[in-house]
């Protein structure tokens, strides 16, 4: 057959044909030395409908290659692309449910808010971040960093109160805080006035121990509450956006930032507040 009239049995064009060939996939029966036109046989029809079908499915070319060269293996190969494909589109579904929420929400979203706050005390555990680790693509960085954490968190919420300091109040973190290295995150807890109650304990984990007191003070806030999709996603909050910007409009960027949990009636935190001292 013609490489026109193999391509009417295949299903499979004449530009996709030579591309097929180039690829070592699908060579044609002969080629003429002369002209150079391509002759295919009966017996390969099959095999080039396999690749357009598979091709049609979105399946690459190595996947292609691997169900026509091993058909008893081709209903495991196309099972597995199937389960990939699925696995893309809810992905994808899920990304497209959040950007739906989320981009009017940029754009006019609720404004950071301004309110007075309590002189408050404080005791936290200095954890170095992996910066690359945290930046890997697979979100493997900070499922490990959140983890590690809450384990600080805990640790040290025992620790307070073994020294009779049980805290009073949501956790928070920081970054860029005084006196803390660039590569450092502050988990801390509100306590009582510790006077000399803390003087023992420096290190915590193989993790440097500091505490300090916030002033009264007047703090710019703005809550963001977390669902499913958006801890899936990783997308800024909308509230994260609104505080930024707020932020840089009061040219307030050099100063602590603090996200502060927001716990549920079950002590489970629900959202999160990001507030800073103005």
């Amino acid at each position: 057959m013609t490489i026109g009239e193999f391509a009417a049995l295949s299903g499979l064009s004449a530009k996709a044909l030579r591309f097929y060939d180039e690829k070592g996939l699908l060579a044609p029966r002969d080629v003429d030395p002369t002209t150079g036109y391509r002759r295919y046989g009966a017996g390969q029809v099959r095999r080039a409908a396999t690749i357009k079908l598979l091709r049609d499915m979105g399946m690459p070319l190595a996947q292609v290659r691997e169900a026509v060269d091993r058909p008893d293996e081709s209903d495991r190969i196309v099972a597995d692309f199937r389960a990939r494909v699925a696995a893309d589109r809810e992905r994808q579904d899920r990304a497209m449910r959040v950007a739906e929420t989320f981009l009017p929400a940029y754009e006019n979203g609720a404004p950071a808010q301004r309110r007075r706050a309590a002189r408050q005390a404080w005791a936290g555990v200095a954890m170095t971040l992996d910066l690359d680790r945290l930046g890997s693509d697979d979100g493997a960085g900070v499922a490990e960093a959140n983890d590690t954490a809450d384990d600080s968190f805990g640790e040290l919420y025992r620790a307070l109160a073994q020294r009779g300091l049980t805290p009073t109040g949501p956790f928070w973190s920081t970054l860029g805080a005084a006196g803390v290295g660039p590569e450092q995150i502050l988990l801390c807890w509100p306590i009582p006035d510790p006077g000399d109650a803390l003087a023992d304990l420096t290190d915590l984990g193989g993790n440097r121990v500091v505490n300090g007191v916030l002033d009264e003070r007047e703090e710019m806030f703005a809550r963001c509450d977390v669902g499913d999709d958006v801890a899936e996603s990783g997308a800024a909050l909308p509230g994260v956006v609104a505080f930024m910007e707020a932020v840089e409009d009061l040219g307030v960027e050099d100063r602590e930032v603090r996200q502060v949990g927001v716990l549920g009636p079950d002590g489970v935190p629900v959202a999160m507040e990001l507030t800073v001292t103005l």
